[in-house]
């Protein structure tokens, strides 16, 4: 049990090609239907946009509430989309380094940063600093 609560679960999609389980025979709108159906067409259209990090509102305030003095836990807060914009502009200023959804907010990769990352070859990783526009290095 320990080890499931620590995972992160992820999950593979399987698309069926056709309804009659033949070979080499593919039906676009079968498969265009079970896309948009899973949601991989929205998840696709936003990693397009350049905003592959993703948080809900509640676990973006408690990781980066730090990052700005007074702000309570996000089980304290009445407006977590607004304690989120404030902490975003805040740190990341008003560009297009992040976008508000009805449930979260989005980033976008560091790429400065990820370089940065890739050069030292994962040095730091058992640091506790977590950047706002890249993952826990610890996770």
């Amino acid at each position: 049990m320990r080890t499931l609560s620590v995972c992160q679960p992820f999950f593979v999609r399987c698309i069926k090609p056709n309804e009659y389980k033949k070979p080499m025979l593919f039906d676009r709108e079968l498969c265009v239907r079970q896309l948009r159906y899973s949601g991989m067409m929205e998840t696709i259209r936003i990693r397009r946009a350049g905003y592959p990090i993703r948080y809900t509102f509640v676990e973006f305030v408690d990781r980066y509430r730090v990052l700005m003095p007074g702000v309570k836990p996000a089980y304290k807060q009445e407006d977590l989309r607004g304690t989120c914009q404030r902490i975003a502009e805040a740190v990341l200023g008003r560009d297009d380094d992040w976008q508000m959804g009805k449930t979260k907010i989005f980033l976008k990769l560091d790429r400065k940063q990820n370089r940065k990352e890739k050069v030292r070859g994962g040095e730091g990783r058992g640091s506790t600093h977590t950047s706002l526009t890249g993952r826990d290095p610890t996770s």
